[in-house]
């Protein structure tokens, strides 16, 4: 799978830095922290079915994802990184961090799981069958408000915007390929492979069960410290400047230890 990889010049005193976005976005989710990280080479990508990357021709998996991350960072010349993924971002960036095509020296998953009740799995389904049957814009409002605050949807600036754009334009069958992907998520026979530095994230207003996995993700991980931020599913981005600094303080802690 063909994979658009942007790269956006910092002062190149560290390892790239590679941010995997969530679903039905593409890599302008993270344009405010791009700015916010000039200390370092940033790379950000479409993953598959997304922005400017191809749909896939059939059903993936999430490891199939990752290794096409993978694939398209080699492409790229970038073999060792700092590596952060949101929710389906996050869940590639666990594999990807098992595999042996890329070496990754320190993790970041913010609201991401290991895994997903029935019940979710279910939805996930109804959610892929939804963009094939209705299109996108009928996704927006209750995505909208799963990942951000009320006051935020209430005052929205202009990056919320392009944001809802990005989603509501997007390829519906790529959308529902990566649904399908997440339904069948399970990285309980991987974690154990995850000895790197992490850092796992939540959004403190998050669904019941994303909070759950933030806490069950940092006691399974080995290296792992857990940290709350401002928000709900996409707090990554609705506090992009308390997220830039966690994660700054983070990677520079690591890197003087």
């Amino acid at each position: 799978m063909s994979i658009a990889v942007f790269r956006h010049a910092g002062a190149g005193a560290f390892r790239p830095l590679v941010l995997l976005h969530p679903l039905g976005v593409d890599h302008t989710f993270w344009a405010a922290l791009v700015d916010d990280i000039a200390d370092r080479d940033v790379v950000t990508l479409d993953l598959p079915g997304h922005g400017v990357s191809p749909t896939p021709a059939s059903a993936v998996s999430l490891d199939v994802l990752a290794r096409s991350v993978g694939s398209a960072l080699r492409s790229a010349g970038l073999i060792e990184v700092d590596l952060v993924g949101v929710s389906l971002g996050g869940l590639i960036a666990q594999h990807l961090s098992a595999q042996d095509d890329i070496v990754v020296a320190h993790l970041v998953l913010v609201d991401t799981v290991i895994s997903y009740p029935s019940v979710v799995r279910k939805q996930w389904r109804s959610r892929a069958l939804t963009a094939r049957t209705d299109g996108m814009r009928s996704l927006v409002d209750p995505t909208m408000q799963t990942w951000f605050s009320a006051g935020y949807l209430a005052d929205p600036d202009a990056r919320l915007s392009q944001l809802i754009e990005v989603f509501s334009t997007g390829d519906p069958e790529g959308y529902a390929l990566n649904c399908c992907a997440l339904a069948e998520a399970n990285t309980v026979g991987l974690l154990a492979t995850l000895d790197v530095p992490t850092l796992v994230a939540c959004g403190v207003d998050d669904l019941a069960h994303f909070r759950e996995e933030a806490e069950r993700l940092a006691r399974a991980v080995a290296y792992a410290q857990l940290v709350w931020l401002p928000g709900r599913h996409a707090a990554a981005f609705e506090s992009a400047t308390e997220f830039a600094s966690v994660l700054k303080e983070f990677l520079m802690k690591e890197a003087a230890a």
